[in-house]
């Protein structure tokens, strides 16, 4: 689920990154945002869901809080990591060419990670390595 999230997260990115140009119509990126969004969404829940299933119940709060703030810390890396990229690629030049210039930068960079988070969980998260819940412990939970 998380992999094919991403999936649709970079298809979302690359069909911008190739839409991207001052000329084109707003409802002509319509269809690869409602792709970015859609993979967002179902990308997002299961992470939680996963890290809490590989832990010991007395350990799920630590966990789900660790988490929540790595995302966080991650998100505000990376936005100040795709401002100096779209920064370098509008170069000093003025209007709409020098903005798109530094999106479609900044989408191709976002659609090669999404790739590699494609990759990660295909090796990383694999059904046979996440441990089935323990029916005993449901009612300790």
């Amino acid at each position: 689920m998380i992999g094919s999230g991403y999936l649709l997260k970079g298809i979302g990115f690359a069909a911008l990154a190739l839409l991207a140009t001052p000329s084109t119509p707003w409802w002509a990126l319509l269809g690869p945002l409602l792709a970015w969004g859609a993979g967002g969404g179902i990308a997002g829940a299961p992470v939680m869901a996963v890290a809490i299933q590989v832990t010991e119940p007395e350990r799920v709060g630590m966990v789900a809080g660790t988490v929540s703030t790595l995302a966080s810390l991650g998100a505000g890396a990376g936005t100040a990591a795709l401002g100096a990229i779209f920064a370098l690629h509008a170069g000093t030049g003025t209007g709409g060419q020098a903005v798109a210039d530094g999106t479609r930068a900044v989408l191709t960079v976002s659609a090669a990670l999404a790739s590699v988070a494609v990759l990660t969980t295909l090796v990383l998260i694999h059904p046979r390595r996440v441990p089935r819940p323990d029916p005993s412990q449901a009612s300790v939970r």
